[in-house]
């Protein structure tokens, strides 16, 4: 073989350099860390809250699977984490990584690096309860007061 390659003004050597370098960008290309930063550079910096879901991804799904091929990831290692989260008495912050997950992985999906979500079946890890909050009648006291010690446009021109 490397005397065709050489018969043809071809280097053997320079061709396998070549191709591992090829094959070492496509396995970059598919890292999780590398996906992450490109979903939040293109999708998530667009949202109002950006600094939450970027901080959100990479405390909990960047900590979890950094280094991993996207491919490596699987519904299990996806449920897995959301659980972690919610025993841990945050089981509204394992809903919200939930939603971000999807659209990540729906984000993959429509650019085809995945050929199905990973996030397909997975339910809310934990139930959310709506807040009934009202104020006070003293607490409501309490904000009328320090409103009208604050300038305007909260207290007096």
């Amino acid at each position: 073989m490397a005397v065709d390659a050489t018969q043809h003004g071809r280097d053997p050597c320079a061709e396998k350099r070549e191709a591992r370098a090829e094959a070492a960008e496509r396995a970059d290309r598919d890292l999780f860390d590398t996906l992450l930063s490109d979903f939040k550079r293109r999708h998530v910096a667009k949202l109002k809250s950006a600094r939450t879901v970027s901080r959100e991804l990479d405390r909990f799904a960047l900590k979890a699977w950094h280094g991993r091929n996207i491919h490596a990831i699987t519904r299990r290692d996806v449920v897995d984490l959301l659980d972690e989260i919610a025993e841990s008495g945050r089981g509204v912050t394992a809903n919200r990584i939930r939603q971000y997950l999807a659209r990540f992985f729906s984000w993959l999906l429509e650019r085809e690096v995945i050929a199905s979500s990973t996030m397909t079946g997975v339910r809310p890890p934990a139930p959310e309860v709506s807040r009934d909050r009202v104020l006070t009648d003293e607490e409501i006291r309490w904000l009328w007061r320090a409103c009208e010690e604050v300038a305007h446009p909260w207290g007096h021109p």
